[in-house]
């Protein structure tokens, strides 16, 4: 992918209201792949996991948390109980998002291809 078809993504990422949210923050972009990559491998994350994953201008815990509230508020992410681990709170894009995002990312190919 060229750096113009990136900027063209990143783009339509911000245009499509149910992804708007996660193109805020350079961190919560990255968010929003790791949990679509998990969903993809059928890898259950928690929220822990999702901010130990984060490289991209890494937030404090404190920004990482406020954010995360706000996409799971705006009905961006879902909550669950872990399938492993009392304790654990599993992370997961809403449907609405993760449709949306199928949704970019299958017009993205299709222009490239």
């Amino acid at each position: 992918m060229r750096v113009g078809q990136v900027l063209a993504l990143i783009r339509t990422l911000a245009e499509e209201p149910a992804l708007k949210p996660f193109c805020r923050r350079s961190f919560s972009l990255e968010l929003l792949l790791l949990l679509a990559e998990a969903e993809r491998t059928r890898r259950e994350l928690g929220v822990e996991e999702c901010f130990e994953a984060l490289t991209v201008a890494r937030p404090t815990r404190g920004i990482f948390s406020r954010c995360y509230q706000s996409l799971v508020d705006g009905g961006c992410l879902e909550i669950g109980e872990s399938s492993t681990k009392r304790s654990k709170r599993s992370v997961r894009l809403a449907p609405p998002t993760a449709t949306a995002l199928r949704r970019v990312l299958a017009a993205t190919r299709k222009a490239e291809g």
